[in-house]
C-alpha cells in the first residue's frame, strides 16, 4: 500500500473551521431526535446532561471535541491507515489533545522529592544546601498566570495561529530537571499510538448513558479516577 501524502499542517487546521459547522448540524440532529430513554451515543449522553440543567456551553464544547478528534484521525489516516510515529508531525491536533489531557488532569500532583546540593537563590528565595525540594506539578498546570481559564479543557491552547503544535514548557507530567522520568519518551510513543488506534477503531460510550465525571476521584500520591464501566463499540466503516 502506497504511503499517504503528507498533508500541510495549515490545511489540517483549516479543516477544524470547516468541520465546526458540520459538527453543529450533527448536534442539532441529535437534539431533534433525542429520547431520554434511548441514549444512542455520547452526544445523547451530553444532551441528557444539558437537559438536567448542566452548563450548555460545556456540553457543546465536550461534544465538539469528541467529534473533532475523530474527524482529524479519519482525515489524516483514512479508514484503513495505521497510526505511526512518523505521522505525528502531521497530526498537530492529536498532539495538542494529548498535551492538554496531561495538563488538565494531573495524575501526579507532586513530583519525587529532591535535595539541593548547594545554596541557591530562586525567584528571590534563598534555599540552603541540603533542603528537600518537592516540585508542585499541579500548581504549574493550574496557574492562572500561565493558562487562560486553566479549569477548562482546551486543546487549541497548544496550537499557534497556523495550526502547528506548540509544546509548552509548563506542561510537566514527567517532572522537570535532569532527573525527570526516564520513561518519558516511551510513554509519549505509547500514548500517541494507543490513543489514536483506539479512537480510530472504537466508539467509547457510557454503559448506562450517564456522562462520566472525570474530575472526581481519589487524590493520594497519584490521582485515581472513580471506577466506572464503559462500552467500546467497534466502528463500522
Amino acid at each position: 500500500m502506497a504511503p499517504r501524502a503528507k498533508v500541510p499542517v495549515k490545511m489540517v487546521y483549516l479543516l477544524s473551521i470547516v468541520c465546526a459547522a458540520e459538527f453543529e448540524k450533527e448536534i442539532k440532529q441529535h437534539e431533534s431526535t433525542f429520547q431520554k430513554d434511548n441514549i444512542r451515543d455520547f452526544i445523547d449522553a451530553f444532551l441528557d446532561e444539558m437537559h438536567q440543567e448542566k452548563e450548555t456551553f460545556t456540553v457543546r464544547l465536550t461534544t465538539y471535541l469528541a467529534l473533532k478528534f475523530y474527524k482529524y484521525l479519519t482525515f489524516i489516516l483514512g479508514k484503513n491507515g495505521k497510526p505511526a510515529m512518523s505521522m505525528k508531525d502531521n497530526m498537530p491536533y492529536t498532539s495538542a489533545f494529548i498535551h492538554e489531557v496531561q495538563r488538565f488532569r494531573t495524575l501526579l500532583a507532586f513530583s519525587l522529592p529532591h535535595c539541593t546540593s548547594k545554596d541557591v537563590d530562586v525567584a528571590g528565595f534563598s534555599i540552603p544546601k541540603g533542603t528537600t525540594v518537592v516540585p508542585n506539578i499541579w500548581a504549574v498546570h493550574n496557574d492562572p498566570n500561565l493558562w487562560d481559564e486553566p479549569k477548562r479543557f482546551k486543546p487549541e491552547r497548544h496550537l499557534d495561529a497556523d495550526g502547528h503544535f506548540v509544546k509548552s514548557n509548563h506542561v510537566i507530567p514527567f517532572s522537570v530537571g535532569p532527573r525527570y522520568c526516564l520513561g518519558e519518551q516511551l510513554a509519549k510513543i505509547e500514548l500517541f499510538l494507543f490513543l489514536t488506534s483506539m479512537i480510530q477503531n472504537f466508539k467509547f460510550l457510557p454503559e448506562d448513558g450517564n456522562l462520566l465525571e472525570i474530575e472526581k476521584g481519589s487524590t493520594g500520591s497519584v490521582f485515581t479516577p472513580r471506577k466506572y464501566k464503559i462500552v467500546a463499540k467497534e466502528r463500522r466503516f
